[in-house]
């Protein structure tokens, strides 16, 4: 705190300018909310693009071809990195960050049930992608196709084998 000794002032990685417990409590839940921010920043960043990543090596696999376009890349990284920093600059500090335990420096941002929870992100991701893109065309009317022509038929070369 601000009235502490000049080592312990030299040593902190934080001083407080007044003396008031107030003060050290709201900036202790600042910065365990912007811990926990992080992580879910880092979760969700993770999850998507694992997923798209997914769906693009699937479609390349069955189709022969990604599933999504440079443009549609662009606009979904564009996407989920403004979501990601609106919910990471929005989150106020929830009064139960006070009752979390301190972090220790050897601590991983992304522990085991924050991946088992990216990985079932990521499973139910690209299962709805893959339902979109397989039996879009019978559940919608769309087709998952980059060789269609001006009218929206797949086009075929003159042996009848789609290009």
């Amino acid at each position: 705190m601000g009235s502490g000794a000049a080592l312990a002032k030299d040593k902190a990685s934080m001083i407080l300018t007044n003396n008031s417990f107030d003060s050290c409590l709201r900036g202790m839940m600042w910065g365990r909310n912007i811990y926990t921010n992080v992580k879910r920043f880092l979760q969700f960043q993770v999850a998507v693009n694992f997923s798209i990543l997914i769906v693009i090596l699937i479609g390349l696999c069955f189709m022969f071809e990604s599933p999504l376009q440079a443009a549609q890349l662009l606009w979904l990284n564009l996407i989920m990195d403004v979501l990601g920093a609106l919910a990471l600059a929005t989150s106020p500090p929830l009064t139960t960050v006070v009752r979390q335990k301190p972090q220790v420096d050897g601590n991983q941002i992304i522990d085991k049930v924050i991946w088992r929870q990216i990985f079932g992100i990521c499973l139910w991701n690209v299962m709805v992608m893959c339902i979109i893109i397989f039996f879009g065309k019978f559940m919608f009317g769309t087709i998952c196709t980059n060789n269609l022509d001006a009218e929206g038929n797949i086009m075929k070369d003159a042996d009848g084998i789609t290009e």
